[in-house]
């Protein structure tokens, strides 16, 4: 499927997406002590926007544990903004997550 184009590294939550387009704001769900940007890849139909997000960082064996130190972190979710530009505006194109089709909400 077309949640298979990015693997693991594109199972990060969206919560929202905000703008019309061409130029929007993916909004992440990131983590309290994530200390890497954020990378959104899209893919686009006539009839879709697929978004796939990842920290912009290369696969680790253990994925996080490098970033943490020994403290640990909080599992709180935090918002994690991302811009990004369609190659058109939305429209009446559904948005919808890689990893698991379902719809980002949109927000003006």
């Amino acid at each position: 499927g077309i949640g298979e184009r990015w693997g693991e590294n594109g199972n990060t939550p969206i919560n929202f997406v905000q703008g019309a387009g061409p130029g929007v704001t993916v909004h992440v769900v990131g983590g309290a002590c994530d200390t890497l940007p954020w990378k959104v890849q899209v893919y686009e139909t006539d009839q879709l926007v697929v978004l796939g997000a990842r920290p912009d960082a290369p696969p680790y064996p253990t994925p996080w544990t490098w970033q943490l130190g020994p403290g640990g972190c909080t599992s709180n979710a935090v918002d994690r903004p991302v811009d990004v530009v369609l190659a058109a505006p939305i429209g009446d194109r559904l948005v919808v997550q890689a990893w698991s089709g379902a719809p980002v909400p949109q927000h003006d």
